[in-house]
């Protein structure tokens, strides 16, 4: 399950032709759960 919703905000933050199936993924499914409401930065 991590590696579903890794991929996820991957998709969403790296968007290109390869992963588009996956861009509204974060949006649809995970975003109402996200407390920052966005994939973070890592610094």
């Amino acid at each position: 399950m991590a590696d579903l919703v890794a991929y996820t905000a991957y998709a969403h933050v790296n968007k290109h032709s390869l992963n588009e199936f996956a861009w509204d993924w974060y949006t649809r499914y995970l975003a109402a759960n996200d407390p920052a409401g966005s994939p973070q930065q890592i610094v």
